[in-house]
């Protein structure tokens, strides 16, 4: 597995607990980077995750959008959900060109979720990918210009343990 690969299976791994916990996605990794045990967020997933946290509401609106007949995205499988966010969020604000985040995308969703998952996920994003990106700065917002996912990590380091 590439380092980059890794990277977002690490961001995939952090959005999938986040939901299955219903917690935060900031509370989540600001948990992760407290955890000695467990290997650092690589940049890449950590550009994303934050990008996730800062556009969350814009990228949700993209998926919903782009979504087509019944579906809707809480009806999504939960890991088809995350990779989906994951992916609109490095296209349009981490700056990984269009073809990468896709491939990648459908490349996990083929290992971590269903036989139909990597078909679904590439129909969507496609049709994500021809979608004018919102007017939102992208630089700077993989750096988490809002200080949401670093603060987060700080407030959890500084938490006294129960």
């Amino acid at each position: 597995m590439s380092t980059q690969r890794k990277a977002r299976k690490q961001a995939l791994d952090l959005l999938f607990e986040a939901e299955l916990l219903d917690e935060s996605l900031a509370t989540r990794l600001a948990a992760d980077v407290a955890d000695a045990e467990r290997p650092p967020l690589r940049e890449l997933g950590h550009d994303i995750v934050a990008a996730v946290i800062d556009h969350a509401e814009t990228i949700d609106a993209a998926i919903e959008d782009n979504l087509t007949g019944r579906w809707s995205l809480m009806r999504m499988p939960r890991v088809d959900r995350c990779l989906t966010r994951m992916a609109v969020a490095e296209m349009w604000f981490v700056g990984t060109p269009t073809a990468v985040v896709i491939n990648e995308a459908v490349a996990l969703a083929e290992t971590f979720s269903t036989d139909d998952s990597a078909g679904f996920l590439n129909g969507v994003l496609g049709r994500i990918a021809v979608v004018e990106r919102p007017d939102v700065e992208a630089a700077g917002a993989a750096s988490d210009p809002n200080g949401v996912a670093d603060e987060a990590a700080e407030e959890a380091a500084h938490t006294p343990e129960d």
